[in-house]
């Protein structure tokens, strides 16, 4: 019975990831853009919320074709690669559990 947290930028298909599941309800889709610091914090958050990590599976690919910056100002693709997917939601997610609690 394992909880699954699923990452990824279109709320559609985490939807239909979700809706597909054997045990409805397992997997819990969370929208977030891994180029954006604003959205790698509220995952982050939602990571910390849920409990701890037994398991991570990182699947993480951009290609940029052309020069793209993000609203934060940093070129997409450097985004992406300097390591923002899984190292910035671990640290959001330890930032978000070491936080006194607002809840």
């Amino acid at each position: 019975g394992a909880r699954v947290l699923a990452l990824a930028r279109d709320g559609r298909k985490l939807e239909a990831l979700a809706g597909g599941a054997l045990d409805r309800g397992r997997i819990t889709p969370v929208v977030v853009d891994l180029s954006l610091m604003q959205d790698v914090r509220r995952a982050g958050a939602a990571i910390a919320a849920a409990g701890p990590v037994d398991v991570l599976v990182h699947n993480v690919g951009l290609m940029c074709h052309e020069f793209i910056r993000t609203p934060e100002g940093v070129e997409r693709g450097f985004a992406w690669a300097t390591g923002c997917s899984t190292s910035r939601c671990a640290a959001a997610a330890r930032w978000a559990r070491a936080r006194p609690s607002s809840r």
